[in-house]
């Protein structure tokens, strides 16, 4: 009976390596543990919590609970609206960078077919053999009635002189709508973010700002920054694919660092510091 109830309380190699460690650090750093944990992401951070908890000694849990748990509570109140926009930045970009991989796609496609076509027809020119002519005809025949469609890309056109080229517009048209969509949710995440540091500031516990929050902005500022268009070098077999249209030019434009503040949700207006407050009732 005691063998058996040992087993089941007895914890996965994991958790028992994450409780040696836990050993070797200080209250502070425990805390900071505890606030990195993200069982939004990590289903065994939510057991992590309640190791670290368990952790800390009877005069260091009236600590946590009188000075960080309203903390915590006041990061916990609105963590959930910063996931779901994020989750929705996540759906539009995934978006917009299929759209752009399909782009490419349906530009070298295009390209291949067209350079194919003109390389048939100056074969054509100089074949005496019928037999040769007749296949090599056929070949052009069906290069040129190639036919792409699908319904969530724009297709491949036949243009003037037999050749395929790209609607550019017609991707265009759809994603400039969707980028600024994005840049809409990327603002408001960094309001929702840079609120959250000044909360922490306030509070005197900047070391605080969660992982999970700090490794979202850490993204979005290495992905999104100016990049440089620069001339690409001629290429005459690959003029498409070589396009850059102009929702790639706003798209890889955007500047995390300088996208605006949307919403006023700092200072007085801070919404985290006011849960934090009402905890307190001033």
């Amino acid at each position: 009976m005691g063998k058996k109830a040992d087993a089941k309380e007895r914890l996965p190699k994991e958790l028992q390596e994450y409780k040696k460690k836990l050993k070797g650090l200080d209250f502070k750093d425990r805390v900071k543990e505890y606030f990195d944990c993200s069982p939004f992401q990590r289903d065994i951070d939510a057991i992590k919590k309640r190791v670290i908890y368990s952790s800390f000694t009877r005069k260091e849990k009236e600590e946590f609970s009188n000075k960080y748990a309203p903390i915590y509570s006041a990061i916990d109140k609105y963590g959930d609206r910063v996931r779901a926009i994020y989750g929705n930045w996540f759906i539009y970009s995934l978006y917009i960078n299929t759209t752009f991989r399909q782009k490419d796609s349906l530009c070298y496609t295009a390209d291949l077919l067209n350079r194919a076509i003109t390389l048939t027809a100056e074969a054509l020119e100089g074949i005496e053999d019928e037999d040769i002519k007749k296949k090599v005809e056929r070949i052009d025949k069906n290069l040129r009635s190639y036919n792409y469609s699908n319904m969530f890309a724009p297709k491949i056109i036949e243009e003037d002189g037999g050749l395929f080229g790209v609607n550019f517009s017609e991707i265009d048209k759809d994603l400039l709508k969707t980028i600024d969509t994005t840049k809409g949710l990327l603002s408001l995440l960094k309001c929702y973010l840079e609120s959250l540091r000044e909360f922490l500031e306030w509070v005197g516990t900047p070391e605080l700002f969660p992982r999970e929050f700090d490794e979202m902005e850490k993204g979005f500022k290495n992905r999104y920054y100016p990049l440089e268009f620069r001339k690409r070098k001629e290429d005459s077999e690959h003029p498409l694919f070589n396009t850059v249209t102009e929702a790639e030019k706003v798209y890889f434009s955007i500047n995390y660092e300088e996208l605006p503040r949307t919403v006023d949700i700092f200072g007085e207006n801070n919404l985290w510091a006011d849960h934090y407050k009402s905890l307190f009732n001033y």
